[in-house]
């Protein structure tokens, strides 16, 4: 993150996830979702640049921030130029489109587990209580970019329902995710056109 930043001098950040839905009522497979704010169930991680870091030092100042509220005002922008900008869009005879959950809910709440491991069942039904999707790496990456000042959001896909609320092929939880993930990754590839040509008005 330091180096898409101050290297690359990157001002702002478009995430494309693999997530996974704990709340099949609101985010089905399929469903393309901007999450407005996160839950970090991984913190140990270690998701910060400040400490020990000699280029950034101790003290909040043009490289960085120590002390700052995440999915700020500037992410809150930026998510909302990203969806009026790239959405809809058609791709051959199908429309993209955000989900509609995604219009109608104050907060659409990204949850990070711990991976490469898929959670429990009982760690699903956790989540369900704090969050609408899950997933093994933005937060972590949201955060890095919230403490260097860069907006950040993430274009999610939602590829499974979280273990133990899709039956999945003979129960089989990984076939089902592998069947979808196949199934979506055209749309994935669309999205990435979608910003490739769009990326103008993004940035004015």
């Amino acid at each position: 993150m330091w180096a898409i930043a101050h290297e690359l001098l990157c001002d702002k950040i478009i995430a494309l996830a693999s997530v996974g839905s704990i709340r099949p009522d609101l985010f089905r497979i399929g469903d393309i979702a901007i999450p407005t704010d996160f839950i970090d169930f991984a913190p140990q991680r270690g998701t910060m640049t400040f400490w020990g870091n000699p280029d950034v030092g101790p003290f909040s100042g043009e490289k960085g921030r120590i002390h700052y509220t995440p999915c700020d005002h500037d992410d809150h922008i930026w998510r909302k130029k990203i969806a009026g900008t790239l959405f809809p869009f058609q791709e051959g005879p199908h429309t993209v489109s955000l989900s509609e959950a995604n219009e109608t809910e104050t907060d659409v709440v990204y949850t990070q587990t711990n991976g490469p491991r898929f959670e429990s069942r009982a760690e699903v039904r956790m989540l369900q209580r704090y969050g609408h999707l899950v997933g093994m790496t933005c937060a972590s990456e949201w955060t890095l970019a919230g403490e260097l000042g860069v907006p950040y959001a993430i274009v999610a896909m939602v590829d499974n329902l979280g273990n133990g609320l899709d039956s999945g092929i003979n129960g089989n939880f990984m076939s089902e995710y592998q069947k979808h993930r196949r199934e979506h990754f055209h749309t994935t590839g669309a999205i990435l056109d979608q910003i490739c040509r769009k990326a103008r008005e993004l940035l004015l």
